[in-house]
């Protein structure tokens, strides 16, 4: 049996979705009301600068562990719960958002693999 997200993390992510479909760098959290920068803003950078951003697409690849001491098992949630929230807006019929909740966990595995060093 498995559990839906809560309803105001699904507001959040069809938020995101939404702003990523119309190709927006920020939208407004429906929760607090505070700017908040897309997946979109953070692949224009180009790499994670460090602070833990809500929809960073590096996997907080340079989030220091002793800034943030359960990052490991933070990444961990981050990358489960994606499926979920794509699995929910999909059964609210809502397919764009979803595609694009989906998308972001195979964007972030290109990218992970990109920027590996090789191994010798």
């Amino acid at each position: 049996m498995s559990t839906s997200p809560p309803p105001e993390q699904l507001a959040v992510e069809r938020a995101h979705a939404a702003a990523v479909a119309q190709e927006v760098r920020f939208y407004v959290d429906p929760r607090s009301g505070f700017r908040v920068m897309t997946e979109l803003h953070h692949r224009a950078r180009g790499f994670c600068c460090g602070s833990a951003c809500r929809h960073c697409p590096y996997d907080w690849a340079n989030v220091d562990a002793d800034r943030f001491e359960a990052v490991d098992a933070a990444r961990q949630a981050r990358r489960t719960t994606r499926a979920a929230y794509a699995a929910a807006l999909a059964a609210e019929g809502a397919a764009a958002d979803a595609a694009v909740v989906a998308g972001r966990a195979d964007a972030h595995d290109a990218d992970r693999a990109a920027s590996q060093p090789e191994q010798p």
